[in-house]
């Protein structure tokens, strides 16, 4: 005894199937995991330009340091914690690791310092300033 034979067709074709189903699934799970792939990609980026600001301010804490204390080269970044807005906090990059610095000589007679930090995913070198040698 088949009923639906006299069920309109409306009525017969209520639902989705499962193979529609799965198709939207899939689709949405594509397109989730697309996003979260730029999503993460875009984090990553903000945090290695957070750390050239950061490491931006930290010379120009150098530079107010050198002036107050003219002739003598900085042995500890821990030094320049009073001329940073954020203190402390200001001495670690996004990744949970401490800045460091080294001197650079320029022209010879005269250093530069420079700071940098390691990107935390890629352990690719980030240096301010960035100089090519």
């Amino acid at each position: 005894m088949l009923i639906h034979k006299h069920l309109p067709q409306q009525a017969r074709r209520a639902g989705f199937t499962l193979i529609e189903v799965l198709v939207v699934v899939t689709i949405v799970v594509i397109l989730a995991s697309v996003g979260t792939v730029a999503t993460l990609q875009y984090l990553e980026g903000a945090k290695e330009d957070n750390a050239k600001l950061n490491m931006q301010q930290l010379e120009q804490a150098a530079k107010a340091w050198s002036v107050k204390n003219y002739g003598v080269q900085l042995t500890n970044i821990g030094d320049l914690v009073v001329y940073l807005e954020n203190g402390q906090s200001a001495l670690v990059d996004p990744w949970g690791q401490p800045y460091q610095f080294r001197y650079q000589q320029t022209d010879g007679v005269n250093e530069r310092i420079i700071f940098f930090t390691t990107h935390g995913k890629t352990g690719v070198p980030i240096e301010w300033p960035n100089i090519q040698n």
